[in-house]
């Protein structure tokens, strides 16, 4: 009964690793760099040439083998040549099994009327493990008796982004092509993201609403979905609610403490089925952004 139990566990968690390849983060609007490599060197303020931002997330809490996700995303505007830079590392935990991504992003803008297009083109280097010398009761033959595995691959992708001072859109490809063995390339599949937010009221006024949408389609599951909104109190202060489709409600907070401190957070209600074993999940982002 104990390997049948261990062997379930086992399943879940290597399904979960493939349905949640790329980074999944509630409180997005601080880490659009990780999917989208036009993001990079996109800043609101004229003033601003760098940011810096540390997530983690803490997916079904209490759930042994639950995901648990720490990731970097920082950036820089190389604005006389109008070229964007950023870096994304991420490592996440899911069951016996982890990854490792390291992520180089170029963009370049373009001025196009009242706003900006990004082009962006992304390398990765990802690092999938599975630590099968963690499972117990496992006997002399079985399948994962074999130790620790590693698969190592590179990836390519791109993204466009249009923004002005009020308005965000951009699609992107995070992995377009894989380099890596025909039978390793399975372990990073293509998804598409479409994604965009706009503030309405105008800049200075106290209180402005952001209604954002994000898409996600890869053609092994159905797309996905998250829609909400944050209120902006005087520009500083950003509380709001998001829905992911099929998945959870969620209630996000951001704080910008200074011209340059921000702090954000994010607490789902889990609704769909895994309710059944965790309620929640959490994620807590600290950014701070370098100004002239």
């Amino acid at each position: 009964m104990k390997q049948i139990y261990i062997l379930i566990l086992t399943a879940l968690a290597t399904s979960l690793c493939h349905g949640q390849q790329e980074l999944q983060l509630s409180n997005d609007r601080f880490t659009y760099l990780q999917f989208n490599p036009a993001q990079a060197g996109i800043f609101m303020e004229k003033d601003a040439y760098a940011s810096s931002y540390l997530s983690y997330r803490n997916q079904w809490l209490g759930f042994e083998g639950a995901p648990k996700t720490f990731s970097l995303a920082t950036d820089y505007l190389l604005d006389d040549y109008n070229v964007g830079i950023g870096l994304n590392l991420y490592n996440e935990e899911i069951g016996i099994d982890s990854k490792i991504e390291a992520a180089a992003n170029y963009s370049y803008r373009i001025k196009l009327d009242e706003g900006f297009l990004n082009i962006g083109l992304r390398t990765a280097y990802s690092s999938f493990g599975a630590q099968f010398s963690t499972i117990r009761n496992v006997e002399a033959g079985d399948i994962y008796d074999q130790g620790n595995n590693r698969i190592n691959l590179f990836s390519i992708g791109a993204g466009l982004m249009y923004h002005s001072e009020n308005l965000r859109i951009g699609v992107s490809v995070p992995s377009i092509a894989v380099i890596a063995t025909s039978d390793n390339a399975q372990f990073k599949q293509r998804h598409v993201y479409l994604h965009t937010a706009f503030k309405l009221g105008d800049p200075g006024d106290d209180l402005r609403v952001e209604p954002s949408f994000l898409f996600k389609y890869q053609e092994a599951v159905p797309i996905q979905a998250k829609v909400g909104a944050i209120l902006w109190i005087n520009e500083r202060i950003t509380p709001g609610l998001h829905y992911r489709w099929g998945d959870a409600f969620a209630l996000s907070f951001g704080w910008l403490l200074d011209d340059r401190l921000q702090l954000g957070l994010a607490y789902d209600f889990t609704v769909s089925n895994i309710r059944l074993v965790s309620e929640n999940s959490f994620e807590l982002q600290i950014g701070y952004v370098f100004r002239e």
